[in-house]
């Protein structure tokens, strides 16, 4: 059974373990990577759902960029790493608009997240360093206004990603 692999030819039916590649690795690194995600992200809402913060809509902004990413992009790179020697061996890759999309997702899910960490950063900034400023603006400015500022160039940036020409 194993003889293709260099393991032992008897018919006693070992447990069958495909040989160590480092991309088996990277499957096992990002299945726990997933999973983690996944059961974060769901205590993640539990806990916004008792929340009341002037954070609170930084907060779902960035849970939302996170399950978007974990729920659409995290499980085709899974599949692509575990069936890794099928794609090797057939230089298949997945649709060429498949990946567009997908890579177009990840990106915009990462520039989401690295702006709403700056935002949320810099609000406690501002809250440390300038108390009396910080508490009448942050009556002026709407975070919800801020989050549609955040997400309409990024929506651009990943739009263009994806129907961009492949060279």
């Amino acid at each position: 059974i194993n003889a293709e692999y260099g393991g032992p030819t008897t018919t006693a039916n070992p447990p069958y373990l495909p040989p160590y590649t480092p991309e088996r690795t990277f499957f096992v690194v990002n299945l726990v990577i997933f999973i983690a995600s996944v059961v974060g992200n769901a205590f993640s809402v539990g806990a916004f759902i008792k929340a009341s913060s002037h954070l609170y809509p930084w907060f779902i902004n960035l849970l939302a960029s996170d399950i978007i990413q974990t729920l659409f992009c995290m499980p085709y790179s899974l599949y692509i790493l575990y069936n890794y020697e099928t794609f090797r061996i057939s230089n298949f890759v997945g649709d060429p608009s498949f990946c567009s999309i997908q890579g177009g997702l990840f990106l915009g899910c990462m520039l989401v997240s690295l702006i709403s960490n700056m935002a949320i950063s810099t609000d406690r900034a501002l809250a440390i360093t300038a108390p009396i400023t910080y508490s009448t603006m942050q009556r002026k400015v709407k975070p919800w206004v801020l989050i549609v500022a955040t997400w309409t160039p990024v929506t651009i940036i990943t739009v263009a990603s994806m129907i961009q020409p492949r060279v």
